[in-house]
């Protein structure tokens, strides 16, 4: 094999490699940031919760709300999708809280989308050396990623009294799946969280 054909090919190989590397780095995946829980509350795992999905879509807010409903219900809590209370796209907060508190809920479960944020990132073609009298070039065309970040505002409220924040994280997830896929990973983040927090019993742990 010539000089010119080996530095070609360990020139794909490193292409490839780092191909590899930054699809590997994509993948969907959730983070937790600024995680807070009200010191003063003690009244331990919430029993009987509303959980509300702020989102653009009824589909996107039937899916969420749902899927907190089933992990919820795995943790022992009894919970209820607001949009069988509230089918509505828009709730009056008094109203809501009077009828929340009246239907016997100890806790209020809001998972809000806040943001969305795209970031693209250009990979360009490999150069090789061809030695002295081959000469300099390049071959292989550039590869532009972009790579989406969603940030949901979480929180768990005390609808009694005046109705006051138990606990709140932000998460953000990284190139969401849509539906189904997505919640499971957002969900996955919190409820560890919520436990954590004491605000469900203990996660069983895997045997």
């Amino acid at each position: 094999m010539s000089g010119t054909h080996r530095l070609r090919l360990i020139g794909w190989v490193v292409a490839l490699a780092t191909v590899a590397a930054v699809v590997g780095g994509c993948s969907s995946g959730t983070t937790m940031q600024n995680v807070w829980k009200d010191p003063a509350y003690t009244a331990g795992p919430m029993k009987k919760a509303i959980v509300f999905g702020i989102v653009q879509t009824s589909g996107a807010r039937r899916t969420l709300e749902d899927s907190f409903v089933s992990s919820l219900a795995a943790q022992g809590v009894k919970a209820t999708p607001s949009y069988e209370l509230f089918p509505g796209d828009t709730v009056d907060k008094e109203a809501a809280r009077a009828k929340i508190v009246a239907e016997g809920y100890d806790a209020i479960v809001v998972s809000k989308a806040i943001g969305k944020e795209q970031q693209t990132t250009y990979t360009g073609g490999t150069t090789y050396w061809g030695g002295y009298y081959g000469g300099m070039g390049a071959y292989g065309t550039g590869t532009t990623m972009t790579t989406e970040y969603v940030t949901f505002e979480n929180s768990i409220w005390d609808p009694n009294g005046e109705g006051r924040l138990i606990w709140s994280g932000n998460t953000e997830t990284l190139n969401p799946d849509s539906g189904p896929k997505f919640a499971s990973s957002l969900i996955g983040k919190l409820m560890p969280e919520f436990a954590k927090a004491g605000l469900v019993p203990p996660m069983a742990q895997p045997k």
